[in-house]
């Protein structure tokens, strides 16, 4: 699991680092800062999980947008 994924970058750039060797290996991407949920599309498309931990949001997120987001 990849923690504090903040773009579909961030994971290519694992991908990258992990080279041929690493081409059967999944990634998943932990969602847990604002800028992570604007970028959500591109981390859908670039990882093989995604894991959104929401008790984490609410740091971040008023408790009304936390159900949006």
């Amino acid at each position: 699991m990849l923690p504090t994924v903040q773009t579909g970058r961030d994971i290519q750039e694992v991908r990258l680092s992990l080279g041929a060797d690493g081409k059967n290996i999944q990634v998943a991407a932990k969602i847990d800062t604002i800028e992570a949920v604007q970028n959500f599309v591109g981390i859908i498309k670039q990882a093989d999980a995604v894991v959104i931990l929401r008790n984490e949001l609410t740091l971040e997120l008023e408790p009304e947008k936390l159900m949006l987001a």
